[in-house]
């Protein structure tokens, strides 16, 4: 359920473990950087220190343990991949870094950690090729901005300018605010990235939420304000819950038929069938909608949003159908082959 986070504390190393670090005696930790920093008007040590085995990040100040960074899941080293479907699942997890924790300083679970970045994610047993194509013309509530891209290619792989995309080989949709940012992408395409023959799987969807900035993460867990997400908080069913609650805050329509066939109900219908787009001159039906009745942004926008809300309906998607309220929802492991693992 947590993919990756990050997190500041102040807590108190074990004697001689900075200079142990410095002079490389700790055969599980790797060094990376040994050097200063200024905070205020004074120049502070500063070491920054990986876990071999899990890739625990870790930055002490002096004598101090200041801040944590890692992947979830590479608390299981030996099966990153399996996901966790129960509270023993979680908390075999948070053992195992406070273990690896207690290498560097005394009483680690006593000591309040402040979240500033929460990645909440599922690898769900859905289609990525159905439900892709779907959020190309969604609108998230939290998110302001547009949605903005669109991935035919792997996943992760630099690029510059709008990257050119077809309906029908999408696999990957993101949604990028300041505070928050959703993936959503075909999991099989991601693992296989370095692969020349992908596997063709009708299931794999992944769908990560990354939550930044502490007091933004408290406010979605329904903390007070000036109180902060503490690792009590991240049992697997409050995570589960704050993931479906935002999930489900994509508009979507009340029914699942257009109401009326309007100018929206028709570019909807357009934009799920691309052999038609040839008699637009190639382009996509919202881009000729823009183009050739010469819109501004706004009403662009509000046109963008009826045909998403028309698209969700013909296609008759809730994701409050898809995360059941009371329990965990259908998911898939994918494993380092691109095929989906047997459920334990």
């Amino acid at each position: 359920m947590i993919d990756t986070f990050a997190a500041n504390l102040e807590a108190r190393l074990h004697p001689g473990v900075p200079e142990a670090l410095k002079h490389r005696e700790m055969s599980e930790w790797n060094l990376i950087s040994d050097g200063r920093r200024l905070v205020g008007k004074r120049l502070e040590d500063r070491v920054v220190a990986v876990h071999k085995l899990t890739g625990l990040r870790v930055v002490l100040s002096g004598a101090i343990l200041r801040r944590i960074e890692m992947s979830f899941p590479r608390l299981v080293p030996l099966c990153p991949e399996r996901q966790c479907r129960n509270e023993a699942d979680m908390s075999f997890r948070w053992d195992n870094l406070f273990a690896i924790l207690a290498t560097l300083g005394p009483n680690m679970r006593d000591r309040h950690f402040t979240f500033t970045r929460i990645d909440l994610a599922l690898t769900l047993d859905l289609n990525p090729r159905q439900v892709l194509p779907l959020h190309r013309n969604a609108r998230h509530r939290l998110i302001r901005r547009e949605t903005e891209c669109y991935y035919n290619d792997r996943p992760g792989v630099a690029r510059k300018g709008k990257v050119p995309y077809r309906m029908d080989t999408l696999n990957s949709v993101v949604f990028n605010g300041s505070y928050m940012r959703i993936s959503l992408y075909d999991k099989v395409s991601e693992v296989c990235k370095y692969l020349t023959e992908v596997p063709d799987f009708p299931t794999g969807l992944r769908v990560e939420i990354q939550i930044k900035q502490a007091r933004r993460i408290a406010a979605l867990f329904g903390k007070r304000p000036g109180t902060s997400v503490s690792i009590t908080d991240l049992s697997l069913a409050k995570c589960y819950g704050v993931y479906r609650d935002i999930l489900g805050r994509f508009e979507t329509p009340r029914g699942r038929r257009p109401a009326k066939l309007d100018l929206a109900a028709c570019l909807a219908i357009l934009e799920r069938h691309p052999e038609s787009w040839q008699n637009l001159s190639g382009m996509r039906p919202l881009d000729a909608y823009r183009l050739f009745n010469k819109v501004g942004d706004e009403q662009f926008r509000r046109m963008r949003r009826d045909v998403s809300a028309v698209e969700f309906g013909l296609e008759g998607f809730l994701w409050s159908d898809v995360l059941p309220a009371n329990r965990l929802p259908a998911m898939v492991d994918i494993g380092t082959a691109g095929t989906p693992l047997a459920t334990l």
